[in-house]
């Protein structure tokens, strides 16, 4: 597409942003119409399903209108803006997906089923996808390029290649027969191939034969063909010859390519119709990322250029302004404190803090919510006296509230989000800057002059605002000094007492940081490639966990509330959902793990053996540009010896990875490291050095010291829950997501795909 094509696509998600803002504000709307108790409180939880449901598809749609439009345009101030709205809608997309769990069919299930919502939306499962988005491997490249040449380093001095490690998979295909069963296995296969081929040949002679027998029979006695008869067989006539025109046009093929191969012609030269759609669009993408990082490299060259010419045509100006306003300010200090000058410029900045008197409806908005609160109180009172047992009108009270309570408990109250407010600015800003701009004139797409001068317009006047603030510091100075030479009046300064410095409590050192002391986070990054534990895998993609939505999903749920049928599967569909909300969003978006409430730093993926559960690990490490930290038992066996080895190995891992974020931290048969069962067990592992949960202590103290700045996700899994401790699963990891087997559309899908 062009890049208007793109312009008009951000658009119209701009224009639907708008509207699901609205959608947003709509159960206030609703509660607005007589009703106190807070945001559409009177809305049962199926109510909130279906309006929270149709959110979340609709944003997901905005979302990856965004994502593409981002990916593809090249105007660098269009994609700054485009950037800050697509991460507003990933941060959104989680905060709804765990709104829709709290209302969710099925109390607190992270499986959502969508099915009947689609049917209403008159939409394919398709709505669905949420692909990862693809600059999570663009960002930070300069960073990210320093860090992938010191890993290749490492690999080369240590297994003298950096090339990816192959995976050890075993072919099931594979038989384990000497040369002899092998051959006469292949002569009986073959054979029955010839049998069945000539049964095939001699059924088509059989029936042509009957075709000729019944036709000379027909002339024999003076019977007309119908109609019908005579368009079947100018059908057949004309399947024949096309068939055999394809048949030698293959054959031509073949020959050329074999010539080719040999050397003996010269290679065909391919024409627009002979090229790949899917390569064709690949070589657009590249040339448009090559273009991309030129216009902006050369807007932040010219932000340079026009912040020096602002200094100089418009600086004397601002200066002039500024020191206006302050002396101004000065004076008017001096007259209202009787001639006394102020002793700092701090109150010039808080002259305009001033409360902003409330509107008639934020008015009674601000009453509605006194007297709710006081009525909560009052129920409050009433419960407490009806505990003591006392009788009377406080004892009905607290009977009143408690009902009152009880009425409220299966309701779900929504919480207003910051976000949905960064998207009004959002939308506003574009309405004023893009909505109604025409760019006929740039048809490259290069940067706005006009906009680039208003981005550095704020940073010249902070420069100039510092500057004139020490200026007039030491005006000040200068003036009491003045004033009080004039009036001869010494005034003694008293002396502070120095406050007596405390000694500042040193927090609990984080363990293994005096056994690696002040090394040099490179030389441990290259440490743990030497012992195999920061690995580098082939690249995968969550698109490649192949799997279909449950068209029936919603309906198991009902069937399963009424205790009908067993809980149902989750479907491969929502595994990847939960998979791209979860890990991928908050690892590769800073801004998403920071406008999460909770962050999620670890994930515990468990299901039956073969299921993809190390695959999904590579892909989320390869979509969001992570390193691959393995600490899985059969990687530390032998690693780090010694009583503090498993410490320093540990911390080593987890330090690597917040320097050189974003990381991923992977624990494979991690029932292993939680070993479960009774306390016999326990002293036996704990005996042997190399015991897997011997990690187990540390990782669990530097899992709580992940922050939400930190981009490091730990992710464990396990086909064997059952050997664990689920006490320590629950604790440790923050969610749990089954990867089950797949079911009938997702072995048809994976049928389609793979063969």
């Amino acid at each position: 597409m062009s890049h208007e094509q793109y312009s008009l696509q951000w658009q119209e998600a701009m224009t639907d942003l708008m509207d699901q803002v609205q959608m947003e504000n709509l159960p206030a709307e609703v509660a607005g119409e007589g009703q106190t108790q807070g945001i559409g409180a009177s809305w049962e939880n199926p109510e909130w399903f279906q309006h929270l449901a149709v959110l979340y598809i609709k944003y997901i749609d905005i979302y990856r209108k965004l994502e593409q439009s981002y990916d593809q345009i090249v105007h660098p101030q269009k994609r700054m803006l485009i950037k800050k709205v697509l991460e507003s809608t990933m941060a959104r997309l989680v905060q709804l997906k765990k709104d829709l769990s709290a209302v969710n069919v099925r109390p607190k299930s992270q499986y959502i089923n969508f099915d009947d919502i689609l049917i209403d939306l008159k939409a394919d499962p398709s709505a669905l996808e949420l692909p990862v988005p693809r600059y999570f491997k663009e960002q930070d490249k300069d960073r990210m390029e320093e860090r992938r040449q010191l890993v290749d380093k490492s690999l080369i001095l240590r297994f003298q290649t950096d090339e990816p490690e192959e995976e050890d998979s075993e072919d099931p295909y594979q038989l384990d027969i000497n040369f002899d069963v092998a051959l006469r296995l292949i002569q009986k296969n073959e054979r029955g191939r010839q049998g069945r081929q000539r049964a095939i040949l001699m059924k088509e002679l059989t029936r042509k034969n009957q075709i000729e027998k019944g036709k000379k029979e027909e002339a024999y006695q003076g019977r007309q063909p119908s109609q019908e008869e005579k368009e079947l067989e100018a059908t057949a006539i004309v399947q024949k010859f096309y068939r055999s025109w394809l048949a030698r046009k293959q054959v031509q093929k073949m020959r050329q390519e074999e010539l080719e191969f040999l050397g003996m012609t010269r290679k065909h030269e391919k024409t627009p119709e002979d090229e790949d759609p899917e390569a064709d669009c690949d070589r657009i993408r590249e040339v448009r990322k090559m273009t991309q990082n030129t216009f902006e490299k050369n807007y932040y060259d010219s932000l340079d250029v026009l912040k020096a010419e602002v200094q100089e045509n418009e600086g004397p100006d601002i200066r002039e302004r500024l020191l206006a306003e302050r002396r101004d300010w000065i004076l008017e200090q001096r007259t209202l404190n009787e001639g006394k000058l102020p002793e700092e410029l701090d109150k010039f900045y808080e002259r305009d803090n001033v409360a902003k008197p409330l509107t008639e409806e934020e008015l009674e908005a601000k009453k509605a919510e006194e007297e709710a609160a006081k009525k909560d109180k009052k129920g409050g009172k009433g419960e407490k006296k009806g505990k003591k047992g006392k009788k009377g009108k406080k004892g009905k009270k607290g009977k009143k509230g408690k009902e009152e309570d009880e009425s409220m408990k299966g309701m779900y109250k929504m919480q207003t989000s910051a976000i949905v407010q960064k998207f009004q600015e959002q939308v506003e800003g574009y309405s004023e800057d893009w909505q109604d701009k025409t760019e006929q004139d740039n048809f490259e797409q290069r940067h706005d002059v006009d906009m680039a001068k208003s981005t550095v317009r704020p940073q010249v006047e902070e420069e100039i605002r510092l500057t004139v603030d020490e200026l007039l510091k030491v005006e000040l100075e200068n003036l009491k000094a003045a004033m009080e030479t004039k009036k001869k009046k010494k005034k003694k300064k008293k002396k502070k007492k120095k406050k007596k410095k405390g000694k500042k409590k040193k927090g609990k050192p984080v363990p293994g940081e005096k056994l690696v002391g002040n090394r040099n986070p490179k030389d441990l990054l290259a440490e743990l490639v030497h012992c195999g534990i920061l690995r580098k895998l082939q690249p995968a993609r969550v698109e490649d966990f192949i799997g279909d939505f449950n068209f029936l999903g919603s309906l198991e749920s009902r069937l399963t509330e009424e205790k009908m049928l067993p809980m149902p599967v989750p479907a491969l569909a929502q595994v990847r959902q939960l998979i791209v909300e979860y890990a991928c969003f908050p690892l590769g978006s800073q801004f998403v793990r920071d406008s999460l409430e909770k962050i999620t730093p670890s994930i515990l993926l468990y299901g039956p053996p073969g299921c993809g559960k190390t695959m999904l690990a590579r892909a989320i490490a390869h979509q969001c540009n992570a390193l691959f930290i393995d600490l899985s038992p059969q990687t530390i066996h032998e690693q780090y010896p010694g009583k503090n080895g498993a410490t320093k190995m540990v911390y080593t891992a987890f330090k690597v990875a917040k320097e050189f974020a974003p990381a991923v931290i992977y624990v494979d048969d991690c029932e292993l490291v939680f070993k479960g069962g009774g306390g016999k067990k326990k002293k036996k592992s704990k005996s042997d050095p190399n015991a897997p949960s011997r990690i187990k202590k540390d990782i669990t103290s530097h899992k709580k010291l992940i922050k939400a700045e930190h981009r490091v996700l730990v992710i464990g899994a396990t086909s064997k829950p059952w050997d664990g401790s689920m006490k320590d699963f629950k604790s440790f990891f923050d969610k749990h997501i089954y990867i089950p087997f797949p079911n009938f559309s997702s072995r048809k899908q994976m049928w389609r795909t793979f063969v």
